[in-house]
C-alpha cells in the first residue's frame, strides 16, 4: 500500500539526517555515507519542488512567500551539499562542512514539514497517497539519473522498511516475495533491475 506524502517526506528527512551523521561519526566508509547523503539531498529536494510545492501552494496560497523561501533554501542546500561531496573526509574542513549542511537541512526540513502538514489538513488520504507515489517516482528517477552519471551506482537507501521493499517487489512482479527476508527482497529487486537493463 502506498504511503502518504507526509510520512514519506518525514522518513526521508530522518534518513538524510542519519546519513549526514554517519558520514562524520559512523563506522565504515564515511565517503560512502557522504555520497548517499548528497545524492538523497539532491533527489529529495528536486522531487519536493516538482511534486509537492504546487500542492502546498494550492492548499495554502497565503503561505506562498514561505514556499518561495523554501525554494531559495533548496538552491542553497544543493550548493552546500555539492561542496560537501567534493571534500575529502580526512581533511579538517570535512566535519564542519557536513555539520553546516546538516544544521541547514534540519532547519529546512522542519519548515517544509510544517508547511506540508498544514497543506494536508482536510485532504483525503487517497490524494495524499497519490502525491506520495508521485514524489517517490520523481525521487527515484532523480537518484537513477544521478547514478547514471557516476560509477558508484544507486545509493543503498539505508533502513528501507521491509514493507516498502515488498511493495517494490510486488510492482516488479517478483514471485515468492511474501516468503522472502529483507535481504532476499533486496537481492531479487537488484536482479530484476539488472534484467531490465
Amino acid at each position: 500500500m502506498a504511503r502518504n506524502v507526509i510520512s514519506l517526506v518525514a522518513t526521508e528527512h530522518r534518513r538524510i539526517d542519519e546519513l549526514l551523521v554517519r558520514s562524520v561519526k559512523g563506522r565504515g566508509s564515511r565517503e560512502k555515507h557522504r555520497d548517499e547523503a548528497v545524492a538523497l539531498v539532491n533527489a529529495h529536494l528536486r522531487a519536493l519542488r516538482a511534486e509537492v510545492h504546487d500542492f502546498v501552494l494550492q492548499r495554502v496560497p497565503e503561505r506562498s512567500d514561505e514556499v518561495a523561501a523554501l525554494d531559495s533554501t533548496q538552491d542553497e542546500l544543493v550548493q552546500v551539499a555539492d561542496g560537501v561531496a567534493g571534500t575529502d573526509p580526512t581533511t579538517p574542513s570535512y566535519a564542519p562542512r557536513v555539520e553546516a549542511l546538516r544544521e541547514r537541512f534540519v532547519t529546512y526540513a522542519s519548515r517544509e514539514g510544517d508547511l506540508l502538514s498544514e497543506a494536508a489538513r482536510s485532504v483525503e488520504v487517497p490524494r495524499l497517497r497519490d502525491l506520495g507515489a508521485a514524489y517517490l517516482r520523481k525521487r527515484d528517477a532523480e537518484l537513477k539519473a544521478r547514478a547514471a552519471g557516476t560509477s558508484r551506482g544507486t545509493p543503498r537507501r539505508l533502513d528501507v522498511p521491509k514493507a516498502d521493499l515488498y511493495e517494490q517487489a510486488r510492482r516488479a512482479g517478483i514471485p515468492g516475495r511474501s516468503a522472502m527476508s529483507r535481504e532476499e527482497l533486496i537481492r531479487a529487486l537488484r536482479e530484476a533491475q539488472g534484467a531490465r537493463r
